[in-house]
C-alpha cells in the first residue's frame, strides 16, 4: 500500500532525489519536487512529481513551499552544491530546510541525505578526501547537527 502523507524531496532534479521521484511517484504517492529555477526539469517532469521553483539558500522560498501543502507531510533532502556566492547548499540549505520544517510542525519523517565522512567518521577522512570534499563534507555536518538537535523524526 503507498504513503498517503505526500513527500517533499528537496533536490530532486538529479541523483538520488530524482530516482526516489520516480520510485515514489510510480507508487502513487503525491511528490513535490522544489527547485532551483535555472534547474532542468525535463526528466523530473517525467516522473509525476509537483515541480515548486525554490532556492534552498532562501529561507522564504523553503517555508513558502511547505506552507502550500496542507495537512502533514515527510521530507527527505539530498541538497548539495554550492551557489555563486559561495554559500553551500550542504548546510545552509539544509538548515533552511530543517528549520522550515520545525516550523510547521507538520513533518512526520525527515530523512537527510549526507556523505560519508561526516560527524564522527570526520577523523577517519584521509588528506585527500578532505582536499577534494572537506568543505562540503563539513557543512554536511553541520546540517546533521542542526537536524539532530530537533524533534523531528
Amino acid at each position: 500500500m503507498p504513503e498517503t502523507r505526500p513527500l517533499l524531496i528537496f533536490g530532486a532534479s538529479r541523483g538520488v532525489g530524482l530516482e526516489l521521484a520516480r520510485l515514489e511517484c510510480a507508487q502513487g504517492r503525491h511528490v513535490v519536487a522544489p527547485v532551483r529555477r535555472q534547474s532542468d526539469v525535463t526528466a523530473l517532469a517525467d516522473t509525476g512529481a509537483v515541480v515548486q521553483r525554490c532556492d534552498a539558500l532562501s529561507k522564504a522560498d523553503v517555508t513558502n513551499v511547505m506552507t502550500r501543502l496542507s495537512g502533514d507531510f515527510d521530507i527527505v533532502s539530498t541538497l548539495g552544491g554550492q551557489a555563486r556566492d559561495g554559500r553551500l547548499a550542504d548546510d545552509e540549505g539544509n538548515i533552511n530546510v530543517i528549520g522550515a520544517a520545525v516550523a510547521t510542525g507538520r513533518v512526520r519523517r525527515f530523512l537527510l541525505v549526507t556523505s560519508i565522512g561526516c560527524g564522527e567518521m570526520a577523523p577517519f577522512r584521509s588528506a585527500r578526501a578532505i582536499a577534494a570534499f572537506g568543505a562540503a563534507v563539513d557543512a554536511k555536518t553541520r546540517a546533521e547537527e542542526r537536524l539532530k538537535s530537533t524533534d523531528l523524526n
